[in-house]
């Protein structure tokens, strides 16, 4: 699989690497400590993690958001 990383915003190459599993053990675990957050500790992530944070609220609430950075992160697989 060939993924241009370079092309992206971190916030983007953040939801990239994890969706196909790129990750390191810290930021993995990260994502998920964000996708099982109620709003109070979602809040408190964003303010140590404003870059994950934002890049996984825009995943899950942008509509479209997603498959542009698909597009832009020029994924072959």
């Amino acid at each position: 699989m060939k993924i241009n990383i370079e092309g992206l915003s971190p916030d983007e190459a953040f939801v990239v690497k994890w969706q196909y599993g790129l990750l390191g053990d810290f930021e993995a675990a990260l994502a998920i400590c964000l996708t099982r957050a109620d709003h109070k500790n979602f809040d408190r992530l964003e303010v140590a993690f404003p870059t994950q944070a934002g890049g996984y609220w825009r995943y899950i609430n942008t509509p479209g958001w997603w498959d542009e950075v698909e597009k832009k992160a020029e994924i072959e697989e």
